[in-house]
């Protein structure tokens, strides 16, 4: 008898430990669902506003005036960087990244008035020598191609906030580069703060954002 009720209580103990109650289920299927509808939608928005993004800047054109050419460039740069940090914001969940999000749309919705005065305040101007011209280009292309390159090979993952830092590392890293780039030829002293604030703002920026992947 004593047999018999021991081993009753060890199957009911077993049975307790492995029961899922339908609740749970319907809780676990809820949360893979919106994990599913956050990687789908985000994903579909980005890759929209990647194509767009490499297609303006692709189709900048080249003026002879590394001055113009910077701004016609770093205009879609931008737009992309603020479409992509919308998107983290719709589908997003952590704080932290909306966070950074947020200031970024903030800072780069307030450069591209001030990139769109200066390109109709470039256009007026003579171009460039040569030699400045076509060395710039030359490196423009070097990053522009190196970041087009890193963010299409970002691993997609279930966590569209780590996908999205990755993504903007890249993003920021290109700024930083084709801001470094104008610095050494540009003698306009808007362009030169305007480029400063962005190698100096993305360079902690970047810091940032790595510092944050590594917790998620």
């Amino acid at each position: 008898m004593k047999t018999l009720l021991l081993s009753l209580l060890i199957s009911t103990s077993i049975a307790n430990i492995n029961f899922i109650s339908p609740l749970q289920k319907v809780s676990a299927n809820i949360n893979n669902s919106i994990i599913f509808n956050q990687k789908q939608g985000y994903n579909e928005e980005y890759t929209t506003i990647f194509n767009n993004m490499m297609k303006a800047m692709n189709a900048a054109p080249n003026t002879g005036n590394v001055n113009l050419d910077f701004v016609l460039e770093m205009i879609p740069h931008h737009e992309g960087g603020i479409n992509m940090a919308k998107a983290i914001v719709k589908y997003g969940s952590n704080p932290e990244v909306k966070k950074i999000a947020e200031n970024i749309i903030t800072s780069q919705e307030a450069q591209v008035p001030i990139m769109k005065q200066l390109k109709a305040k470039f256009e007026k101007e003579k171009p460039s020598s040569k030699a400045d011209s076509e060395e710039y280009l030359e490196e423009y292309n070097k990053v522009k191609d190196k970041m087009f390159k890193e963010m299409q090979g970002v691993e997609i993952t279930n966590n569209v906030d780590a996908n999205f830092l990755q993504e903007m590392i890249y993003h920021h890293e290109g700024a930083i580069g084709m801001a470094k780039d104008i610095l050494k030829y540009t003698k306009d002293s808007e362009l030169i703060k305007l480029a400063e604030n962005i190698v100096t703002t993305q360079s902690k920026g970047v810091e940032e954002m790595k510092a944050l992947l590594k917790k998620l």
